[in-house]
C-alpha cells in the first residue's frame, strides 16, 4: 500500500480541480473528431510524483516479447497510482472530462527501452473505448521514438507527444487503434509508461 498520507485530491495537479478549468477540458477533449483527446500537463501534484517514482523504481518488471506484436517489461501498478485512481476524486474528474460515468481504470505499468516496441495486426483488434496514457520520463527526446501514436485506417494519425507527469485521455472511436513507436538505438534510458483504459458505465 501506499505511504502517501494526503488525500486524492492532494495527489493531483490543483488546477485541475477548478470547476472551470475541468469545463474547458471536456470541451477540449473532444474538439479533436478523429481521437476525441486531451493532454493535461502536470497531472499530479509535485509531492505526489516524487513518491510514485519511487515506487516504480521497486516495481518487478517481467519482459513481454512477442515479435509480431510488441516487445517491453510490464509490471503491475505501483499502490500509490491504484489508489488514486480507484478514488472517487479520481473517477470523477475523468468522468467529467470524457462526458461519461467512468467506474473504474484497468491499466499496468509499462516499461519500454531501445528496441522496444508495440505493433498492429490484423489478429489483433482494439475494441473501441477511452484510453488512459500517464508519462513518467523525464527528459524523453521524441527523436528516440516512442511516442504513442493513433491511427484511424484511413492514412491519418494522431501522435501524443512525450512530456513527464502528463495525463492524457483519448477515445478510440470505429476503427482507431493504438500503437507505441519502435525505440531506436537513440535512446539513451528507459520509457515509463502507464497504459489503461477506462471502464465506463453502460
Amino acid at each position: 500500500a501506499s505511504r502517501y498520507q494526503g488525500g486524492s485530491m492532494d495527489r493531483l495537479n490543483t488546477t485541475y480541480l477548478d470547476l472551470s478549468t475541468a469545463a474547458q477540458i471536456h470541451e477540449a477533449f473532444f474538439e479533436d473528431e478523429l481521437v476525441p483527446s486531451v493532454l493535461l500537463s502536470d497531472f499530479l501534484s509535485i509531492d505526489f510524483l516524487p513518491i510514485v517514482k519511487k515506487e516504480v523504481d521497486l516495481l518487478s518488471f517481467t519482459i513481454d516479447d512477442a515479435p509480431l506484436y510488441h516487445s517491453y517489461h510490464v509490471a503491475d501498478l505501483p499502490g500509490a497510482l491504484a489508489e488514486l485512481f480507484g478514488s472517487s476524486a479520481f473517477l470523477d474528474f475523468v468522468s467529467g472530462v470524457v462526458g461519461k460515468k467512468v467506474i473504474g481504470v484497468d491499466a499496468k505499468t509499462y516499461l519500454f527501452s531501445s528496441g522496444d516496441y508495440t505493433l498492429l495486426h490484423d489478429n489483433v483488434v482494439q475494441k473501441p473505448g477511452i484510453d488512459l496514457v500517464l508519462d513518467l520520463t523525464a527528459g524523453w527526446n521524441a527523436d528516440f521514438g516512442g511516442s504513442v501514436v493513433y491511427v484511424d485506417g484511413n492514412g491519418e494519425f494522431k501522435s501524443i507527444p512525450p512530456a513527464s507527469n502528463s495525463l492524457t485521455l483519448a477515445e478510440r472511436k470505429g476503427c482507431a487503434q493504438k500503437f507505441t513507436q519502435y525505440i531506436n538505438h537513440l535512446a539513451t534510458k528507459k520509457r515509463y509508461l502507464i497504459l489503461g483504459s477506462l471502464r465506463v458505465h453502460a
